[in-house]
């Protein structure tokens, strides 16, 4: 069964797009006691954890919408499989705001992060196991494989073998945890980068 291509990418656009607008609205201004400047720099100041746990969940939602808008212009058609993988890759980015306020609201809590971290891990290992089936179809030519998928899946590894580091890390230091999921984004995006241009 060969299905429409442009319903599957305006569905996925739109997902992506409503996580995206939902994860700023997790970030409420701050209620100041006084209104002067320094009750604001406080106020600001409490909010620096949501902000940093906002931007490194946009760099998630962000790039991987980038690395999906590439693999369907690179696809010919799509069949039930790659609808149902989709569908099923979208699943865990849907929750993603509700990590994010968690590891934004508890940034010292072990805990809150390590679910943050695996969370992202899963993400990226079923945007992953995506690639890897839309490899196996470029083989069978139903998919153009100009840009190689094997660059892709070692960046990925490389993705999630931080992401992991990241889950360990929370319960030694948790700031150790956000620089290696910012670190896995960076991996992700210099690759990106490389391979698009």
């Amino acid at each position: 069964m060969l299905l429409e291509k442009n319903r599957l990418e305006a569905f996925s656009d739109g997902v992506f797009a409503i996580l995206i607008t939902l994860l700023i609205l997790e970030i409420e201004i701050p209620e100041l006691s006084s209104i002067d400047d320094r009750s604001m720099l406080q106020g600001l100041l409490v909010l620096l954890p949501k902000f940093t746990a906002f931007i490194l969940s946009y760099l998630v939602l962000a790039i991987y919408w980038l690395s999906h808008h590439d693999l369907f212009a690179r696809m010919q058609h799509i069949n039930g499989k790659i609808l149902w993988l989709n569908l099923l890759l979208l699943l865990p980015m849907c929750v993603i705001p509700f990590t994010t306020s968690l590891a934004g609201d508890y940034p010292h809590n072990s805990v809150s992060v390590f679910i943050y971290a695996i969370h992202i891990t899963i993400i990226g290992i079923g945007y992953t196991v995506f690639e890897r089936y839309l490899d196996a179809l470029s083989r069978k030519k139903a998919f153009d494989g100009s840009v190689s998928i094997g660059v892709h899946n070692f960046r990925n590894d490389l993705a999630i073998t931080l992401n992991v580091a990241a889950c360990i890390m929370a319960f030694v230091w948790v700031p150790a945890a956000f620089v290696l999921l910012f670190c896995s984004r960076l991996v992700v995006l210099f690759s990106y980068w490389r391979t698009s241009s």
